[in-house]
């Protein structure tokens, strides 16, 4: 797919930009589905050509490798602004009463996957992957908090302590009878934590059993909805 593109100088593609870009390489991840992967990939072609394009006009430059842009032919492709709206969607109580109480009962689901999902519930919707990447030396049990390392973009990494209630500490007593062994509190090996990914095939398998389980189909959900749960409505699965 890019190897056309990849052989035309950055001159020259101002003529076939469309044909490549807005056609062959954006239209592809459009069409599996993929609207913010496809406005990562223009934008990322937009900064690369703005560089270009800056760079054959900065004095301080002179001498070095020429562009030869007169402009950024990406500014041409449209921009899917509808994809990256923030969702307000939250999961209603019975949705989030039904995950809790039924998931374990959903094929293929095992109960390291089920515990992590009540896990993140049950401490209030923190990020996957920082609970995931979580290590056992991270927790203190005593004191009912574990010590998450925020990483900063400026390089330096912040401690961020994060309370865990009561159901959160009773999830943690029982996954370690199974993985008191690893590093982490949710894996299944020594190798390596459960991956972010591992989640949202638990949700669409969740999301395939109560298809078969219901009349009227379901409204699906994602990791970032199951997040957005009222406070209430966890208090009173405790």
């Amino acid at each position: 797919m890019l190897a056309g593109l990849t052989a035309t100088q950055s001159a020259e593609i101002q003529t076939v930009s469309l044909k490549y870009m807005g056609i062959t390489i954006l239209a592809k991840v459009h069409q599996r589905g993929s609207e913010t992967q496809a406005n990562m990939t223009r934008a990322a072609l937009h900064a690369a050509f703005n560089f270009g394009t800056k760079s054959d006009y900065d004095h301080t430059r002179m001498g070095e490798k020429r562009f030869h842009l007169n402009q950024n032919p990406v500014s041409l492709t449209k921009k899917n602004t509808a994809a990256e709206r923030s969702t307000v969607r939250v999961l209603t109580h019975e949705e989030l009463y039904e995950l809790w109480h039924n998931l374990p009962e959903a094929p293929w689901v095992g109960l390291i996957g089920v515990q992590m999902i009540r896990f993140l519930i049950a401490t209030a919707g923190q990020r996957p992957k920082q609970r995931l990447t979580a290590k056992w030396q991270d927790y203190d049990l005593h004191r009912r908090c574990v010590t998450i390392m925020n990483h900063k973009r400026n390089g330096k990494s912040l401690p961020h302590v994060v309370p865990l209630t009561p159901k959160a500490i009773s999830i943690l007593e029982e996954v370690r009878t199974y993985t008191s062994g690893y590093p982490w509190p949710f894996t299944v090996s020594h190798e390596a934590h459960l991956n972010p990914n591992s989640l949202t095939k638990i949700l669409a398998r969740w999301y395939e059993y109560r298809l078969q389980q219901h009349q009227n189909s379901p409204t699906a959900f994602t990791k970032p909805d199951r997040f957005r749960t009222p406070p209430c409505s966890r208090r009173s699965l405790i």
